[in-house]
């Protein structure tokens, strides 16, 4: 089968969605399938075309409108480059949009008009929406709503992120199905057994929806009464001078790290926290499950919904009752999270999921033409 793939956002840029789009792209290159991964070129110096991990990826600019008629003038020129630089492609079986940003008006037009089936996935994109985009651009919520509308399937990788985007979009709710993100459970899974250390290790981008701040805000009252425990941070993102101004004794700031980094990191650490405001997913919290560690996390739904029994939930606005959380946390007996909690999150079984779903999506568009 021959799949595009279209990420709002692709390596290098470093998140969830990028993280994600990568890993499954690998997964159906090792099934066999052609895999193109198109997205937004951003920054404009990023490569137009590239191999990157044995997966080809094209860059295009996908311009949204603006006010101005220059805007309106790039937009136009935008679209119709898209399609002529696509159309020099070999046609895909399905297009597979990941993130409604500024590729999904571009794309669900272009797979409309060359009969391409379309399944989309919705990241939380809109409880995500830092910038309020949604809100402020029309153009942004046509683009979603008329996406969604076309599309063969939609999914999201939980609940709470599909309730979401139906309340944007209502038509969600009578083609959408939710598909977790999957993870290598074998890369993970080399952490050694958990041991009473006192270090609690969280990491993911350094951006306000995450509530690092609240977990630097806790961190002093937990030092109080555990004053050799240890914080240690691993991300990069905007809020990365502000954390740095507020760290206080016990704290490290990492950066960015790899997933073999992460993994050493965690085999260090007794506990893992997650104390996000908003979470489409969780993919920290489910890494650091199939590392063997519990989570104390902030229990939003999608949270509650990986973690499950093996962990804890403090609120993330209550720096007093987040520390004590963390010292009751630290103070137990090291308990570990059994390989069973996250078997559901295993790729094989994800990329199965889609795998069927596109199949299903391109048998429904060969009887569609048969109709017509």
């Amino acid at each position: 089968m021959r799949v595009w793939l279209a990420p709002s956002r692709y390596a290098p840029h470093v998140g969830g969605i990028e993280t994600v789009v990568a890993q499954l792209a690998g997964e159906l290159a090792a099934r066999g399938d052609q895999v193109l991964v198109v997205t937004h070129r951003h920054p404009a110096g990023l490569p137009v075309d590239e191999t990157a991990g044995g997966i080809r990826v094209r860059r295009l600019t996908f311009d949204a409108p603006g006010r101005s008629v220059g805007a309106l003038q790039r937009f136009v020129a935008s679209y119709r480059a898209v399609a002529v630089a696509l159309d020099c492609e070999a046609t895909p079986d399905v297009l597979h949009l990941h993130g409604a940003a500024n590729q999904s008006l571009h794309l669900a037009r272009y797979s409309t008009g060359r009969g391409i089936p379309l399944v989309l996935t919705t990241h939380g994109e809109i409880s995500g929406d830092v910038e309020d985009i949604f809100r402020r651009s029309a153009y942004f919520r046509f683009s979603f709503r008329f996406a969604t509308r076309v599309a063969a399937a939609v999914t999201a990788p939980s609940e709470q992120t599909l309730q979401e985007a139906s309340l944007l979009a209502p038509g969600v709710r009578a083609k959408g199905r939710v598909v977790p993100n999957g993870i290598r459970t074998e890369a993970w899974q080399r952490c050694p057994p958990v041991r009473a250390t006192g270090r609690v290790l969280a990491w993911g981008r350094l951006e306000p929806q995450k509530g690092f701040d609240r977990l630097l805000a806790a961190w002093p009252l937990v030092r109080r009464q555990l004053p050799h425990a240890e914080l240690r941070i691993a991300g990069e993102g905007a809020q990365r001078p502000a954390l740095e101004k507020t760290a206080s004794a016990g704290v490290q700031l990492l950066g960015r790290l790899g997933e073999a980094e992460l993994v050493q990191e965690l085999g260090s650490a007794q506990i893992a926290a997650v104390p996000s405001r908003v979470e489409a997913f969780g993919m920290s919290a489910l890494e650091a499950l199939a590392g063997g560690r519990p989570v104390l996390h902030s229990g939003v739904p999608a949270l509650s919904d990986v973690v499950g029994d093996h962990g804890w939930v403090a609120p993330h606005d209550d720096p007093a009752a987040l520390a004590g959380a963390l010292v009751a946390a630290l103070r137990e007996e090291p308990r570990a999270v059994p390989p069973e909690a996250v078997q559901r999150f295993d790729w094989a079984d994800v990329v199965e999921a889609y795998r069927g779903m596109y199949v299903a999506a391109v048998s429904g568009e060969a009887s569609r033409r048969e109709t017509r």
